[in-house]
């Protein structure tokens, strides 16, 4: 189906307060080489790419994940539960082997310049509060787009924030985290938002410039394939594949510019085969994720 007819809008709770007028915002992309390529999701406490990383926080964003610093919600993949807290998602999106506190967070990190915020990285202040940077809406007004786990009124919020106005943050970068080799600006489309409520992803490959996400319904026993390009920069070749072993099977090819699928199949007690595409890399599993 062409991605002209297919709905792209990213269900989030958005605050903005008393912006009148018309933004000019320019977004900016930093292009740096891959430093190390992730063949499948990442590891409680391994390396783990930015494009990963903010897959994670939008999974939150998505669901509302209420606030609270005693209670624990599960990750996107389902492999850890983490405190439902500011520093507890930073803890989740980063994929720690446990949840942190603003404290603490820097000891897994290193300070940076503000003026170099990427995607992934976050706004720590120790005696308050820590959030997730998203992308600048203008670098030299130091302007810029938050995901934060707020507070008990608010939960999860996709935020404005400004530089000036966060005077007592630090900037910070989590040691483990993996530049992707993309250009353009950043996907704003996470794997679990494509496929629908219910779904959480169970595996991932990454191209390069795509990761192709599998994903998993508990309650309509559905597998669901996305192939998501890093960044979203002109339509691109790409296509996602799911089969069912002795079923069915389905794809969606095209050119596209942020994903190819959902493709969706009833897999209740039988392994798949998965895979995709993106210009001329590609990749399909073996039969796996069985029953």
């Amino acid at each position: 189906m062409p991605e002209s007819a297919r709905p792209r809008t990213l269900t989030a709770r958005i605050l903005v307060l008393a912006v009148l007028g018309t933004l000019a915002a320019s977004f900016f992309a930093v292009v740096s080489p891959l430093a190390t390529t992730a063949a499948h999701a990442s590891s409680i406490g391994g390396s783990i790419t930015r494009s990963e990383v903010m897959a994670r926080a939008r999974d939150w964003l998505d669901k509302n994940v209420q606030y609270s610093q005693s209670s624990y919600h599960q990750d996107p993949s389902h492999s850890k539960t983490y405190r439902q807290d500011c520093s507890g998602f930073v803890s989740m999106a980063w994929h720690l082997g446990s949840s942190r506190t603003t404290w603490t967070l820097p000891d897994v990190s290193t300070k940076i310049s503000k003026s170099n915020l990427m995607a992934g990285d976050i706004l720590d202040d120790p005696n308050n509060h820590t959030a997730m940077f998203e992308k600048w809406i203008d670098k030299s007004a130091g302007t810029f787009w938050v995901i934060e786990e707020a507070n008990p009124t608010n939960d999860m919020l996709h935020y404005k924030w400004s530089l000036s106005g966060h005077t007592g943050y630090g900037a910070y970068r989590y040691n483990k985290i993996v530049n992707d080799h993309t250009a353009g600006h950043p996907n704003t489309y996470a794997p679990t938002t494509v496929c629908g409520a219910g779904y959480y992803y169970i595996g991932m490959h990454n191209l390069g410039y795509a990761t192709i996400y599998l994903s998993w319904n508990g309650s309509t026993k559905k597998n669901c394939v996305v192939t998501l390009a890093h960044n979203a920069y002109g339509s691109k070749s790409m296509g996602a594949h799911l089969a069912v072993q002795n079923g069915t099977s389905g794809s969606d090819t095209g050119s596209y510019v942020s994903y190819a699928g959902p493709v969706r199949k009833y897999a209740p007690s039988a392994c798949v085969k998965w895979g995709g595409s993106y210009q001329s890399s590609s990749w399909t599993s073996a039969w796996s994720h069985c029953g």
